[in-house]
């Protein structure tokens, strides 16, 4: 097929329109790389069709765009204050570290973290000391069932 035939099958408007079908979307990427002439053929047929859709534009009432820059001025006026309001009620606090690629804490929390691992510590070692010593209890419990049961005659 002859480029010239190829391009009055009017497959470059159905392309720049997105009505091609897959098969003719590689066809003619192919034809494309084959025909360099062909992209200027297409950047024709993209003027031509720009300039119809501009030729038959319909342009809106100039109330219309009068009644758009009114609402963005309005919004844009309305989003300013609102912003001023909020940066009135805004506190800013300057965090820059210190020297140093660390944490640091204050030292008074040295001593409280101290006694709070402690603290854990001692309620650990409680809590293992009277789960043994509840085991030897019920140990003990149960064996004096077992005696009274074995003494006692019935």
């Amino acid at each position: 097929m002859e480029l010239a035939q190829y391009i009055s099958t009017g497959i470059i408007e159905s392309y720049l329109l997105g009505l091609a079908t897959k098969d003719q979307v590689a066809e003619f990427r192919l034809m494309r790389k084959l025909y360099p002439a062909l992209e200027m053929e297409i950047a024709l047929v993209e003027n031509r069709m720009e300039k119809a859709a501009l030729g038959e534009a319909v342009p809106p009432p100039s109330r219309v765009w009068e009644g758009i820059q009114q609402r963005l001025n309005w919004k844009s006026t309305q989003q300013q204050e609102e912003e001023d309001e909020r940066r009135k009620h805004y506190t800013f606090i300057n965090m820059q570290p210190k020297e140093g690629t660390y944490i640091s804490v204050h030292r008074s929390w040295r001593p409280i973290v101290i006694a709070i691992v402690v603290l854990c510590k001692i309620c650990l070692v409680a809590a293992v000391y009277y789960y043994f010593k509840t085991q030897v209890l019920q140990d003990k419990l149960e064996d004096m069932r077992q005696q009274q049961n074995v003494t006692v005659p019935r």
